[in-house]
């Protein structure tokens, strides 16, 4: 369908350059855009189609390229922000990479962009609530209090203020093993924790 429209404005410039009135360089540039024009959009279907991007980004996933995979998913998103398949695709590969922070934010902007009844909707909706969950499980008490450790152990003394002080470094340690995400060092560290302020 192209093919005619564009011999047909080929035609018609050549029609143009055909008057004698032009000087060469002015036939000239009319030359270069009737040549220019077409190929232009050529060459930007070839090097940004989403679709053939999609695709590249997939096999790439698909055979464990996940540096590629991942270039190759932002490139996506750069050309078709509101796409939902391609934030998706953004969060598979960065939960293949161990990413879960950055798998999660990428499934909650797939559920702003997917259409209600998409299958992909669902797989994200349950991708977001397992990273959650595992988050939520292994996130470590941002401080302590005191009178919860006191009404938990019911020391005397000094020793209330020193286990309290002990529960505070262990808890830090904890959450800061948890940042660096490490969850299943800060679950067993949280586990050891418990285990020893229940007296087990």
């Amino acid at each position: 369908m192209s093919a005619p429209r564009t011999s047909a404005r080929t035609k018609d410039l050549m029609l143009l350059l055909s008057w004698r009135r032009f000087r060469p360089w002015v036939r000239g540039f009319l030359l270069a855009l009737a040549i220019g024009l077409p190929m232009a959009g050529w060459g930007q279907a070839q090097g940004d189609d989403p679709a053939a991007i999609n695709a590249r980004a997939r096999e790439h996933l698909r055979v464990g390229r996940l540096d590629q995979a991942r270039d190759a998913t932002l490139k996506l998103i750069a050309v078709k922000p509101e796409s939902g398949d391609a934030w998706f695709l953004l969060g598979q590969v960065y939960d293949r990479r161990g990413e879960q922070r950055e798998a999660l934010d990428a499934w909650r902007r797939a559920l702003d962009y997917l259409p209600t009844g998409d299958l992909r909707r669902v797989q994200a909706r349950d991708g977001v609530a397992q990273r959650v969950r595992a988050l939520e499980e292994h996130r470590a008490p941002r401080g302590f209090a005191p009178r919860s450790l006191w009404q938990r152990w019911r020391p005397r003394g000094w020793s209330a203020w020193l286990g309290a002080l002990f529960a505070a470094l262990v808890l830090s340690r904890i959450g800061y093993v948890a940042v660096q995400d490490r969850l299943r060092d800060a679950a067993d560290r949280r586990r050891a924790f418990e285990a020893e302020a229940s007296g087990r």
